[in-house]
């Protein structure tokens, strides 16, 4: 989820209006685009069926066991390289991954800085 937002509207909207459009741009380039297919990783891991289980505490970070269930699902069925293979399972234990609202240090429950 989205840690703040600059519109007039609560933080979950913006998430989820922010979803829903790249999820649409997605839908979009699998339909025209005949080398591109879509791997749902947002899906297995927001999805209730996992009832929260791949969040840590917090509710926005994905707990390693979510990134390792997700790399080893596209592994078994989003790759034939063995190259891609190697480069993907390094991605997926990189613990040193940057992101920028963190490094704003940005304050989910208020949304302030």
């Amino acid at each position: 989820p989205l840690a703040a937002t600059f519109e007039d509207r609560h933080v979950m909207v913006s998430t989820t209006l922010s979803k829903a459009i790249l999820r649409v741009a997605a839908d979009k380039a699998t339909r025209t685009l005949t080398d591109v297919h879509y791997f749902p990783s947002y899906e297995i891991i927001t999805g209730n069926f996992n009832k929260c289980g791949y969040f840590e505490d917090d509710l926005r970070s994905v707990k390693p066991a979510g990134v390792a269930h997700v790399m080893s699902l596209f592994m078994r069925h989003g790759t034939t390289v063995t190259e891609d293979a190697e480069m993907l399972r390094m991605i997926a234990n990189d613990n040193e991954i940057f992101c920028a609202e963190e490094a704003l240090a940005i304050d989910p429950d208020t949304g302030n800085g």
